[in-house]
């Protein structure tokens, strides 16, 4: 496993609070939805972990990128069925990504090994432009 993976799950067990981001489809709910989120099974032992971690203390976050492809706002709908499921989150993100790079998961430096970028750079100007997300990320402020 990741070492910074290793680290963030010692920290979790040691009650140093930590950012929990967890994307609804796949994660929360079962995989095999088809676009047919109304009848969305959840995953009773994800739920009740993030659960756990929220009454830890840690922020959730959840993320999604239901509606973003065909452009049709869900965000209540979205909220209903959090809701109605019993995750308790601090803040919940909808935006179209296709992958993550960070310093955690997919390091900057194994996702251009992996491209097989030769010699990569260490700033904003080697890479050139940045791109503009999909979608914009909401600005609601954290409840």
């Amino acid at each position: 496993m990741n070492p910074k993976i290793d680290a963030i799950l010692k920290a979790i067990k040691n009650g140093e609070p930590q950012w929990g981001w967890f994307d609804i489809d796949g994660v929360i709910t079962d995989t095999s939805l088809d676009g047919d989120y109304e009848t969305a099974i959840p995953d009773e032992a994800m739920i009740a972990t993030i659960n756990e971690l929220y009454d830890l203390g840690h922020t959730i976050v959840i993320f999604t990128s239901r509606g973003t492809k065909r452009e049709v706002e869900m965000r209540e709908a979205i909220n209903l069925q959090l809701k109605a499921f019993g995750v308790q989150y601090h803040r919940l993100l909808i935006m179209r990504r296709d992958f993550t790079v960070d310093d955690s998961t997919l390091r900057p430096d194994e996702f251009l090994d992996f491209l097989e970028v030769p010699e990569h750079k260490e700033t904003e100007e080697d890479y050139g432009p940045i791109l503009p997300p999909h979608a914009p990320l909401d600005d609601e402020p954290i409840a």
